[in-house]
């Protein structure tokens, strides 16, 4: 037996990843929402689904069309460069309106709207759809949603634009941003993100889209939240 795999080693190995492995808190971000679903039954089933393993023979593999890879470069940077700590904070077409301030979060499970850009795009809250999932940050603080609605949104310039019908989860909540583009937008659009471009691509019909960051912009709604949150106001950003 071959002395690095005798059951002794595997043993103490095991051991050294369990003494380098000790139980952590979790300190999570924006959660809630309906995603998996909008009541206890839905979300358990939803969590169900990830441990349903095929024990059927290989799936054949649909023929997928051959499109251009995205990359990034040198010259996708910003101004300042790649050495930055700036978030991605985009304008995107919301419901025919430009909205400037949206800021692109993979830590959120869900698109969030806040409600005075929600009154600001002429919608009306007949047009809510009530939610019974509250919303909860990092700080723990659970937060109740005015209701959710599905609004048309367009990424891109030009001809590289892509065009999805997104639900955003409307929340009354003073924050420096207007909009939150959240994991399900993200992954609506098949976006790939680099931050130290500030820059977040993704396939079209005609090529490869992007939406590059407003740093000024970003720059501007970290100092404001930091404005906010030294004189008491309880900001989520």
């Amino acid at each position: 037996m071959d002395q690095a795999s005798s059951p002794g080693n595997d043993r103490r190995r095991n051991n050294r990843q369990q003494q380098r492995a000790p139980d952590k808190e979790n300190i999570g971000m924006i959660f809630g929402g309906p995603e998996g679903g909008d009541s206890g039954a839905q979300q358990k089933n939803w969590v169900r689904r990830i441990y349903v393993g095929d024990v059927s023979a290989d799936p054949v593999r649909r023929k997928q069309t051959r499109r251009e890879p995205i990359v990034f470069t040198d010259w996708d940077l910003p101004a300042t460069g790649g050495d930055h700590n700036d978030p991605l904070v985009i304008t995107m077409d919301i419901n025919g309106v430009d909205v400037a301030r949206v800021l692109v979060d993979t830590g959120s499970s869900v698109n969030i709207l806040y409600l005075e850009t929600f009154q600001k795009l002429r919608l009306c809250r007949t047009q809510l759809e009530p939610l019974k999932t509250p919303l909860s940050g990092f700080t723990g603080d659970t937060v109740e949603a005015e209701g959710s609605i599905v609004l048309p949104v367009e990424l891109g310039l030009g001809d590289k634009t892509v065009w999805k019908r997104m639900r955003f989860i409307v929340v009354d909540i003073k924050c420096v941003h207007n909009a939150i583009l959240g994991r399900p937008g993200i992954n609506k659009v098949r976006a790939v993100i680099s931050m130290p471009h500030l820059c977040m691509k993704f396939h079209t019909p005609g090529g490869v889209g992007e939406v590059r960051g407003d740093q000024r912009n970003a720059r501007e709604c970290y100092a404001r939240a930091v404005k906010k949150m030294t004189k008491g106001v309880n900001v989520i950003s």
